[in-house]
C-alpha cells in the first residue's frame, strides 16, 4: 500500500438523507462482503468502532416516505483521536463508523509525512524531522 494513500480526518458534508462516507474509502468492487473493508482498515493502520443509530436514539422515523434517512442523528466521536469513516445505511438501519490510528498506523503516518518532507525539502530536512520525532518518542516513553 503506498504511503500517500493513508487516510485521515476530512470535512464531513452529509447528504440529504444524513448519510456520508469518507472519500478515501475504496469501492471494493461494490460487494457487500466486509472482509476487504476490514483488511483495508488493517493496511491503513486503523482501529474501527461502530454502532447503530438505535443505540443513540430511543426512537427515530427511519423512513420519510419511501427513502430511508438518519436526519437528526448526530453521533459523537468516542474520543478526540477518532475520525469519521462514514454514516452508512445497513440491513440493520443506519450505522456510524469511527476510526483511529493504531500504533502501527501512527508509524505509517509518520513515515508518509517524512517521505513528503523529503520530497518537498530534501533528505537533510527529513533526517532532522526524524531525529525530532525519535527524541519526542524517547521523552514520551521516559515520562512517568
Amino acid at each position: 500500500m503506498p504511503e500517500d494513500k493513508l487516510i485521515g480526518p476530512v470535512e464531513v458534508a452529509r447528504d440529504e438523507n444524513g448519510f456520508w462516507w469518507h472519500p478515501g474509502i475504496p469501492a471494493f468492487d461494490g460487494g457487500e462482503d466486509p472482509a476487504p473493508y476490514h483488511a483495508w482498515l488493517k493496511e491503513q493502520g486503523l482501529e474501527l468502532t461502530y454502532w447503530g443509530m438505535d443505540s443513540d436514539l430511543d426512537s427515530h422515523p427511519y423512513y420519510n416516505g419511501s427513502a430511508a434517512h438518519c436526519i437528526g442523528w448526530d453521533p459523537e466521536a468516542p474520543g478526540p483521536e477518532w475520525f469519521l469513516l462514514g454514516i452508512f445505511d445497513t440491513e440493520d438501519g443506519p450505522h456510524v463508523h469511527w476510526a483511529r490510528l493504531t500504533s502501527e498506523g501512527r508509524v505509517k503516518a509518520a513515515q508518509a509525512w517524512l517521505k513528503g518532507i523529503e520530497q518537498e525539502y530534501g533528505q537533510e530536512a527529513a533526517d532532522k524531522c526524524e531525529d525530532i520525532l525519535m527524541e519526542a518518542e524517547a521523552r514520551k516513553q521516559a515520562a512517568p
